[in-house]
């Protein structure tokens, strides 16, 4: 499969994100769409819920300032819970979010977004809608940092 770590389902965000109308999977099925999005690519919506349904816990909860979804990995920025001024870093990868670091400081008037808000199914038809419209043929991945 090739790497399409270049394709984000989003960044700090800028526009109010769709709500859901409630839960993709209910009982079972949502365990068994989060183990089976371990494995797979995390750009679709089972992918998406299992690396939120991983980062909450570690997070203290769903809001972000900016969240990048990979291929196989996940980078978030949050508010930090005892100070809204600040944020720290996180990260999702093989099935384990973690935090890496202190951010720093949120920028005047940033604004933060539920992850459990975001209507995860419309990603496949933005992924092949950017796919078709930007046009961008061979993408380079992001360098290390």
């Amino acid at each position: 499969m090739p790497d399409r770590d270049t394709k984000t389902s989003g960044s700090t965000p800028s526009a109010p994100a769709q709500a859901s109308n409630g839960p993709s999977a209910a009982g079972n099925d949502g365990a068994k769409e989060a183990n089976e999005a371990r494995t797979k690519d995390l750009l679709t919506p089972a992918g998406a819920r299992s690396v939120i349904a991983a980062l909450k816990p570690v997070m203290g909860g769903t809001r972000i300032t900016s969240f990048t979804l990979f291929e196989e990995h996940a980078r978030v920025e949050a508010p930090v819970a005892k100070n809204k001024n600040l944020y720290d870093v996180y990260a999702y990868r093989d099935g384990e979010a973690t935090r890496e670091r202190a951010g720093g400081t949120l920028a005047p008037g940033a604004k933060s977004v539920d992850l459990e808000k975001i209507d995860w199914d419309a990603l496949p038809g933005l992924i092949r809608r950017a796919d078709k419209e930007l046009g961008v043929a061979e993408p380079t991945p992001p360098s290390p940092r």
